[in-house]
């Protein structure tokens, strides 16, 4: 498999301002992505596709692929992901001339994933390589009033959207569910034809660890990383 680790930088956040940069144990959410991915995969296989100067800075000393800059126009709040991806790829695949035939989104704002957990991951979406595999929530209720919360917000922003509404069939008394945000698998076959990471059919992997589950997107998210660590 030619995998392609993709993280995506956008400068402007307008419920949590230069969230990308916050630190979480003196380390910034983006350095926390990057360094797990160079655990995960060569550096060659790394593309920081971002419009921040610093977070370019930042690729170039930890030395991964960061000089393929993002347009003002896919750097927009609205901006389609997946637009913004084969935008990337195509890039890439221009300047580094590497086969690839599947990606792995990872986003900045989920700081604490697990190597054991991304091989786990890589093994099921390799058996059906035409299956999307998304990392999904699967959290015990009333474990704390603020992480509660925390699962409520986020099934509440991902409720209404129509390819996500399976993850919810899941009548649960003791688990909340919800995609978390740590991993993208699709094929870049998939990603072209679709337009979309997630798709009606998806692989779900359930990730139970509180912390791997943690999606920073605003101030109360980053205050219970910061409580959690």
């Amino acid at each position: 498999m030619n995998l392609l680790v993709l993280i995506l930088a956008r400068k402007g956040s307008k419920r949590l301002k230069g969230k990308n940069m916050m630190l979480i144990k003196k380390k910034s959410l983006i350095s926390h992505t990057i360094d797990f991915a160079k655990k995960i995969v060569k550096k060659d296989r790394i593309l920081l596709f971002t419009d921040d100067k610093k977070i370019q800075n930042l690729g170039k000393k930890k030395n991964i692929i960061f000089e393929i800059k993002r347009p003002k126009r896919l750097s927009l709040d609205k901006t389609n992901p997946s637009e913004t991806s084969l935008y990337a790829i195509k890039k890439y695949n221009k300047i580094f001339k590497k086969k690839i035939d599947s990606v792995v989104l990872l986003q900045p704002t989920t700081p604490f994933r697990k190597v054991s957990t991304f091989k786990k991951c890589l093994k099921i979406f390799k058996k059906n390589i035409n299956s999307p595999l998304i990392g999904v929530a699967k959290i015990k209720k009333n474990i704390s009033e603020k992480l509660d919360q925390y699962c409520l917000n986020k099934i509440s922003q991902q409720i209404n959207n129509k390819y996500l509404k399976n993850v919810f069939q899941f009548k649960s008394k003791n688990y909340y569910y919800f995609v978390n945000g740590s991993y993208y698998f699709i094929s870049l076959k998939k990603l072209k034809s679709k337009k979309s990471y997630i798709s009606n059919n998806f692989t779900k992997y359930f990730i139970k660890t509180t912390k791997e589950n943690l999606d920073i997107d605003n101030v109360q998210d980053l205050n219970l990383a910061r409580h959690l660590l």
